[in-house]
């Protein structure tokens, strides 16, 4: 049902811009980043249980367990995949900003996929493959 997509949208970017805004005018310049990720994560959970509540009487039960179990094991390997990063960079001396992103998000995005490979997420097995057919 459209409407019921619509609804949860809705409610998810509320929540998104409401957290973004607060993370702006509350945080320290360096801590931004990281607020604006928690408030991406935080609307996406509770976009799950909107989408849910309003969806779920076509969609029948929700396995809880097999959700959180496949969540956690993605978050798992995002903060493993950010430590080893994060622990890298603080050891090398890289000069500018861009150059310093730059690295940081590539070299995350490459061990996030060789970890959740290794996890065998099936999911991101997928998407391996439709990147390196093309």
């Amino acid at each position: 049902n459209t409407k019921y997509q619509v609804i949860s949208n809705l409610v998810i970017n509320l929540i998104a811009l409401t957290i973004s805004i607060w993370a702006f005018l509350n945080l320290d310049v360096v801590d931004i980043t990281v607020g604006l990720g928690a408030a991406l994560a935080i609307s996406y959970w509770v976009g799950i249980v909107c989408t849910y509540y309003l969806l779920r009487k076509y969609s029948g039960p929700l396995n809880i367990v097999s959700l959180l179990l496949f969540h956690g094991k993605i978050a798992f390997i995002a903060l493993l995949s950010c430590l080893v990063i994060s622990s890298l960079q603080s050891r090398l001396d890289l000069e500018g900003n861009l150059f310093a992103l730059l690295i940081v998000l590539l070299s995350t995005f490459a061990l996030y996929l060789a970890i959740a490979r290794v996890f065998k997420v099936s999911e991101i097995s997928q998407v391996l493959k439709v990147l390196l057919r093309r």
